[in-house]
């Protein structure tokens, strides 16, 4: 049996059917928990206006979202793309959601102000 992180094991398949090893079969779980399972959902708005962002760097603001709890699952939506830089979002405290920026650019990025959506999924 291979033992290699998920995505780097390949799906065995033994004519045309698939054999799930464990990796694959916690993957499965993953997706299907995520994709139901929870009780409620909340919404949020926030506009960040993050510094200038050195290449290779990130930088991180809060912003109030009450009712989502440590834990919980966060989609962000940046309502303006900015170019080299990726946007994620954790819910780092109750009620607060923090908003890292990461440079993958190759040069310093000074980013606009940034309205952001975001949607949290409780169980």
């Amino acid at each position: 049996m291979k033992t290699l992180p998920r995505f780097q094991e390949d799906l065995p398949v033994s004519g045309l059917i698939a054999k799930f090893t464990t990796g694959w079969k916690a993957w499965f779980q993953d997706i299907y928990d995520a994709l139901g399972g929870w009780n409620s959902t909340v919404s949020g708005n926030a506009s960040l206006n993050f510094p200038g962002i050195p290449l290779g760097s990130e930088s991180s603001l809060t912003a109030a979202l009450p009712g989502a709890a440590v834990g919980d699952v966060v989609i962000l939506s940046p309502m303006a793309n900015v170019v080299g830089i990726i946007f994620f979002a954790v819910i780092t405290a109750p009620s607060v959601v923090t908003v890292s920026a990461k440079n993958f650019s190759t040069d310093f990025v000074d980013a606009p102000s940034v309205n952001f959506k975001f949607i949290v999924f409780q169980k």
